[in-house]
């Protein structure tokens, strides 16, 4: 996977990260030419992550608490883009649905208070990142307050959903709201494969104002590629499971998923699959994803279980967890610092994130064209 590149000249597009988390959006920007030089999250462990890789200097500072409690005025002035990857918690199908009126995925209109304080110098780029479960909640109605908030500082709104799969072998599509004060010329609105035909509503709706930028084609999705991404772990680790516990892994399969292993289980060639415990009519039970690719990384909070690795052929079937370093590479930051983390700080960070080329992707296609000169500049 590749690695962005050392940190922007200080004269890059200024960039500001809300709810930064473990700091996964920034090394997307930065890597496409934005410099970030104020974030803001309440978790004190995710912050710790963030400091460990990115260390301490002048021009950065972390803001260690609520949301709520940021005011516009402390803020560093000229800033070209903010960032937002708000909770995903009330949208998520593994959430209550609450929507934005939920006590987490709310926070989003702490942003956009934010944004309003900061009144004329409030950046020319704004954009949110979420679940895909925007568009549809409360019958969409979520989305398109979330691009009225938008109209009203100021911003006509593109929408775009993109599949960490289109870069990574992980299945992870999420949400881009992009608002932009000056948008790019209008385009025919031609099909995209980025738009697709269920976000209509938002761009017919005439109390909108929206625009849909003209994008290259982005890279089509990835159906292998999984065991790149793992470790090499020999057979005789202790993170394997035992007899025991594998076999009560086997036996919780579905018919269908057993036979499904079992030909794996067979085959002449070593390969992986993922699996995540579910609860199928009251009764815990494991199921193995079809394909080389992982599932949606996730957090314990919203309500998934942890993923598994599952290692087959020449007439063997091991089971162990993902590890840290392997959710960090399945989410395109493989050298990300993790000395000294705890096991679940780290997964809690990465399963809480945006993955990283998918950022670098939309802002240097997107975002750093908008924000003056270009992305090699």
């Amino acid at each position: 996977m590749r690695q962005p590149a050392a940190p922007p000249p200080p004269g890059a597009p200024r960039a500001l990260e809300f709810f930064a988390g473990i700091g996964l959006a920034r090394l997307g920007l930065e890597a496409a030419g934005f410099r970030v030089v104020w974030s803001n999250d309440h978790e004190p462990g995710k912050r710790a992550l963030y400091e460990s890789h990115f260390g301490q200097s002048a021009e950065h500072r972390f803001v260690l608490g609520d949301v709520r409690q940021v005011r516009g005025r402390d803020l560093p002035a000229g800033s070209a883009l903010a960032w937002a990857s708000s909770p995903c918690t009330d949208l998520s199908l593994a959430g209550g649905r609450a929507g934005l009126r939920g006590a987490e995925s709310g926070a989003f209109w702490e942003y956009v208070r934010v944004l309003d304080e900061l009144g004329d110098g409030r950046p020319p780029l704004a954009v949110l990142e979420n679940v895909v479960g925007l568009a549809t909640s409360h019958g969409c109605q979520d989305l398109a307050a979330a691009v009225k908030a938008f109209n009203r500082l100021g911003y006509s709104a593109d929408v775009l959903v993109i599949d960490a799969r289109r870069f990574l072998p992980q299945s992870r599509p999420r949400l881009f709201l992009v608002g932009a004060q000056t948008p790019p010329p209008a385009s025919p609105p031609e099909r995209c494969e980025l738009r697709p035909d269920w976000l209509g509503r938002v761009f017919c709706d005439p109390r909108l104002r929206t625009h849909r930028a003209r994008l290259p084609a982005p890279p089509t999705p990835l159906t292998s590629g999984l065991g790149r991404c793992l470790e090499d772990l020999p057979l005789s680790d202790d993170r394997w499971w035992d007899d025991d516990r594998t076999g009560g892994f086997v036996a919780s399969l579905s018919p269908l998923q057993q036979r499904r292993v079992e030909r794996l289980r067979r085959a002449p060639g070593v390969s992986y699959r993922t699996a995540y415990r579910r609860t199928r009519q009251g009764a815990a039970v494991w199921e193995v994803r079809p394909d080389d690719i992982a599932g949606c990384l996730r957090t314990a909070r919203g309500g998934s279980s942890r993923q598994a690795v599952v290692r087959l052929g020449h007439g063997r079937l091991r089971v162990r967890w993902l590890t840290p370093r392997e959710c960090a590479t399945l989410m395109g930051a493989s050298r990300y610092r993790l000395d000294g983390a705890r096991v679940n700080q780290s997964l809690f960070g990465f399963g809480d994130a945006v993955a990283v080329p998918v950022v670098e992707w939309l802002a240097q296609h997107y975002l750093r064209p908008l924000a003056g000169g270009r992305p090699d500049d």
